[in-house]
């Protein structure tokens, strides 16, 4: 009769208000069936809806002009993608990259625009970088990863590292910022991050 998890905590009232305004934003004024951010016993995050469902019953709609998306990269990185020389530079052009490129241009955007625009309450309500990088193998030490005594994980990381590698450098090497390298450094990371979960 929900989605997301049985077990409920309290949420941030930051959030609860953030997710409200967000799901008004997308799905219009109706609210007396509103969804909940919430979290389980372990911290693991879930949408909720304030009343049963019926089957088959459609309970969000999400505009296609408020997702983010992979065929409409930003500028700066479709220039940079023109030129493909090998396959990890063909990686590099695919849709997590992309997608990534879009995250980090709304959040570069972010500043100009109104606090209850779609992509900032989105920005808002998404899991801190540290609990997303921790989610990602590739982010994994080797001991960690040698103990799951799995080959076969421990060999797609090192392939996805190296793959990863080369999109997080054309990104560095072409987002319009005026940070410092590490600022840059780190928000690259983190819309790969946030794409690649």
């Amino acid at each position: 009769n929900s989605l997301g998890f049985v077990e409920q905590t309290v949420v941030k009232e930051h959030e609860r208000s953030s997710w409200q305004t967000l799901y008004r934003l997308i799905s219009g004024p109706n609210s007396e069936d509103l969804l909940r951010l919430d979290k389980n016993s372990h911290g693991c995050r879930g949408v909720f809806l304030n009343r049963k469902l019926s089957e088959g019953e459609v309970v969000l709609r999400v505009p296609l002009s408020v997702c983010l998306r992979d065929d409409q990269p930003p500028d700066w990185y479709t220039a940079a993608s023109s030129v493909v020389n090998n396959e990890a530079e063909a990686y590099a052009s695919d849709w997590a990259p992309r997608l990534a490129a879009s995250f980090l241009d709304q959040q570069l955007q972010a500043v100009l625009r109104d606090d209850d625009d779609v992509f900032n309450l989105w920005f808002s309500l998404l899991p801190d970088p540290n609990w997303i990088r921790a989610s990602l193998p590739v982010h994994w030490p080797d001991d960690l990863l040698k103990q799951t005594y799995c080959l076969s994980l421990e060999a797609a990381v090192d392939e996805a590292y190296f793959l990863r590698a080369s999109a997080f450098e054309k990104m560095m090497a072409n987002v319009p910022m005026d940070k410092d390298e590490a600022t840059t450094r780190r928000l690259c990371e983190n819309a790969l991050d946030v794409i690649q979960t």
